[in-house]
């Protein structure tokens, strides 16, 4: 089982993904549901946050793993100038 979360760690990462345009429609309807319970104060319970986080992670380590490519890509353009 992973550590627990912290809340303000939580909610502070519901506002960054908040800056996404979101396309995958789990991780919209989970963070959706998220942010209206961190607004309310509600408690967020582990498996809320777990199904979150997952969400989160699979969504945007697409992203990561295009950045690296460019990276390399990129790298090697500069390196054979």
């Amino acid at each position: 089982m992973p550590p627990p979360v912290d809340p303000t760690g939580l909610r502070a990462l519901i506002e960054e993904v908040d800056r996404f345009p979101v396309r995958d429609r789990a991780l919209a309807r989970t963070h959706a549901a998220l942010k209206i319970k961190a607004a309310s104060g509600e408690p967020i319970s582990d498996g809320d946050t777990e199904k979150y986080l997952a969400a989160v992670v699979r969504y945007f380590a697409g992203f990561a793993r295009e950045a690296r490519s460019e990276e390399r890509r990129v790298g090697k353009e500069c390196r054979s100038r």
